[in-house]
């Protein structure tokens, strides 16, 4: 068989597969494998690779009528690109070199929380009031005993005083609905504060940040040119929002969302066996330099002689640990 990746015949399909193409399909033809360098991505080379799919929303509903867990991306497109019409979905391949500087980084939402002794006391009333069998029995024993707590701490002197800064704290609202904090009164007061306790908790997921990749683009000869060309012009079209219909019923009246990106770091026909994996991104930013080396230059045909070409994606869906057990989170280093 030929180079598949000195030979333009051939591309590498979603699955990694090699795959041959016509010599009369058209660049603009949706199963046409894009590639910079023209000749200089070998089989036993690392590069990035980039597919373009079609945009599915994940809609409202659940996994499963068992499940309070609404429909991802993640499920979206692992049901639509492992179907046997999953190359149907996929509009374009380009293949790039492994940019410098590559790097990935995972966190989780974590922050403080504080908790003063007076609300875990209301706290602990309203658990055993909701965990008791008897609700006027459980309410009174939680008022008794916070009650003691209370008239302990009001007969030292501070104690008192920190009474009287919360009283003065409620008729200020009260009196002029504004809000006046007890802990600054009481620090104003008595120069001394609620012995909160401070601790470092979980409040949610968060998204990856951005991956921004930028490419050095030197066309060295007529076909490297074109080639160049139609990767500018097929990112830039397929991360462009749509208009719609112009004409119809509900012309003008909504925008339809751009494609997005499937990128794979690949070691010759296989996915790469060390660096992170993506979900499936949106292509957010992207710009071009045409004057790379700060000097207007272009060949006899106009095409710069020097571009740079940056792209930055953000993923669909945040990284959970579930994913690390998925086949695709088992690779290399996983997400």
């Amino acid at each position: 068989m030929a180079d598949p990746f000195t030979n333009p015949q051939f591309g590498v399909d979603s699955s990694g597969n090699l795959t041959a193409f016509s010599q009369n399909q058209s660049t603009q033809t949706k199963s046409v494998t894009l590639r910079y360098p023209y000749k200089k991505i070998e089989a036993s080379d690392d590069y990035l690779k980039i597919d373009v799919i079609k945009y599915t929303p994940p809609g409202l509903g659940t996994q499963n009528n068992a499940s309070f867990a609404l429909n991802t991306s993640d499920q979206t497109y692992e049901d639509q690109l492992g179907s046997p019409n999953s190359k149907k979905d996929i509009l374009q391949t380009i293949l790039l070199p492994i940019p410098e500087n590559i790097q990935d980084s995972n966190s989780a939402a974590w922050g403080p929380s504080s908790f003063n002794p007076l609300e875990a006391a209301g706290m602990n009333i309203a658990t055993g009031v909701m965990q008791g069998d008897n609700f006027v029995g459980s309410l009174v024993n939680g008022l008794i005993s916070a009650g003691v707590n209370v008239a302990t701490a009001a007969q030292t002197s501070i104690g008192q005083k920190a009474l009287q800064a919360t009283l003065s704290s409620s008729a200020v609202k009260a009196v002029l609905g504004k809000n006046a904090s007890v802990s600054s009164n009481l620090s104003r007061f008595t120069g001394a504060v609620f012995n909160d306790n401070i601790e470092l908790v979980f409040n949610g997921v968060n998204m990856r940040p951005e991956f921004t990749f930028a490419f050095d683009m030197v066309p060295r000869d007529e076909k490297e040119s074109r080639e160049i060309k139609e990767i500018i012009k097929s990112f830039k079209q397929y991360s462009a929002v749509k208009k719609g219909l112009d004409s119809g019923g509900a012309a003008g009246l909504f925008l339809k969302s751009p494609e997005v990106f499937r990128l794979q770091y690949m070691s010759g026909t296989k996915p790469h066996p060390y660096l992170n994996r993506f979900k499936i991104c949106a292509l957010i930013g992207m710009s071009v330099n045409y004057t790379g080396s700060g000097t207007y230059s272009t060949y006899s045909d106009g095409t710069p002689v020097y571009m740079q070409l940056s792209l930055t994606f953000k993923e669909l869906t945040p990284i959970y640990a579930e994913d690390y057990t998925t086949q695709g989170g088992q690779y290399g280093v996983g997400y």
